[in-house]
């Protein structure tokens, strides 16, 4: 597709599978630099222009036209766009399934140290999976989930083809994405095993990382987190006690009164009364 360039022209298209989006393709003639915090895994296919990804941890990296960058779930950087000499950006993506890269984890389980994480990865195996969502754009913006299994098969390979250290330094590095992930988490009852498939991890693996990142197992952390925002939500906010109870996790009152007494030795009333600060 040709782009007026006396038009600013943003086009976005995006391939679902059932009701699950799995791929986007976008293109447009807009220089724009934004946050990009990813829900999910995915493999950006740059087709024209480049990218820039900022972060405080891993500083300035560039990408240019061709490259392919495997970037995971959580990863929170600015980007910012290159256009090609025509003044167009466009790029392909896809989402990795969690499943396919937890096993490709426990088949690859040697152990590496902290070192930079390198997101450019191998072309090998990508084109047939980006003429399959081509072909779908083409038509009707929907996969079968027949045809869905059958990518997912060519992803599989595609992933196969990534070195071991490589693979596991994007996926593993939890230290440089726990925290930002176990943020979005302190509301919710996740399990520890989910809590490790979202972060691409064995349950085995997440637990061990966690223990010696944090000094303490994952469910006793999260419970001690709960109860700090609950402490500070009574200290600093007018919200009811049971508000808070329940917007951190916890189905039942008592439970959580039991928990915070135990914690700080006042029940929820008694801290709120004693320590709420108003302001004027």
């Amino acid at each position: 597709m040709r782009i007026n360039q006396s038009d600013d022209f943003h086009f976005v298209k995006i391939l679902k599978a059932g009701k699950t989006p799995i791929a986007m393709h976008h293109l447009t003639n807009k220089k724009e630099v934004h946050s990009t915090y990813l829900k999910m895994h995915r493999v950006v296919v740059l087709i024209r222009g480049g990218l820039v990804l900022k972060s405080e941890i891993d500083g300035n990296i560039e990408f240019h036209e061709g490259d392919i960058l495997l970037l995971p779930k959580y990863a929170n950087y600015i980007s910012e766009r290159r256009m090609d000499k025509e003044g167009n950006f466009e790029v392909i993506s896809f989402l990795i399934p969690d499943v396919l890269v937890l096993e490709i984890l426990q088949k690859r389980s040697t152990p590496i140290g902290k070192h930079q994480i390198d997101f450019l990865v191998p072309k090998e195996g990508v084109e047939k999976i980006v003429e399959g969502i081509q072909l779908q754009f083409n038509q009707k913006c929907h996969m079968s989930l027949e045809n869905w299994g059958s990518m997912q098969f060519l992803i599989k390979n595609f992933l196969l083809q990534i070195p071991t250290l490589q693979f596991q330094s994007i996926f593993r590095d939890v230290d440089d994405r726990l925290l930002s992930y176990l943020e979005t988490q302190k509301n919710r009852r996740t399990t520890i095993p989910q809590m490790a498939l979202d972060l691409g991890q064995s349950t085995s693996s997440f637990y061990r990382s966690f223990r010696n990142r944090m000094g303490k197992a994952p469910a006793k952390w999260m419970r001690e987190q709960r109860l700090y925002h609950a402490r500070f939500y009574m200290m600093f906010t007018q919200k009811p006690i049971s508000q808070i109870s329940s917007e951190l996790g916890y189905e039942d009152l008592s439970q959580f009164s039991k928990a915070f007494k135990k914690k700080f030795g006042y029940n929820p009333s008694e801290y709120h009364n004693n320590f709420h600060i108003v302001f004027d």
